[in-house]
């Protein structure tokens, strides 16, 4: 498994094999007044699934402007098919992981959240923390 790509934005449901996003590509919120509670939600896409149940383990670091880390979670996360579902030969899967995220800003500047999967695959995403109304 490897991490394709990772995304923040306001909202994100998955449903019905499709996925959905409301405010992608989040990549500044205002902050009048400092520490803000700042809710996004973190979405992540895992490709070259061959092997079900397929078993990893997510790990998201989010550094804040000063280079200090502020959050670090690990996510375990089970891939398996219903009984019924059948994948073609040669067919690689893929998976969205949906997380949501409280972000506590106690100083202006830009945010980086990392993701990286057991195999190495790693992707990073910033968000700027701006003064304003």
């Amino acid at each position: 498994m490897r991490i394709e790509w990772a995304e923040l934005c306001r909202y994100a449901e998955s449903a019905g094999g499709g996925l959905i996003i409301v405010g992608g590509n989040l990549d500044m919120a205002v902050a009048p007044v400092l520490p803000a509670q700042i809710p996004l939600t973190l979405v992540v896409k895992i490709g070259g699934i061959n092997d079900l149940p397929a078993i990893d383990q997510i790990t998201l670091r989010v550094v804040a402007p000063s280079g200090t880390q502020v959050v670090e979670s690990r996510m375990d996360m089970a891939i398996e098919l219903r009984d019924e579902a059948v994948v073609p030969e040669g067919f690689k899967l893929s998976q969205s992981v949906i997380a949501g995220i409280m972000l506590t800003a106690e100083e202006h500047g830009v945010y980086r959240f990392s993701v990286e999967s057991t195999d190495g695959s790693s992707y990073e995403v910033t968000i700027a923390v701006v003064a304003g109304t």
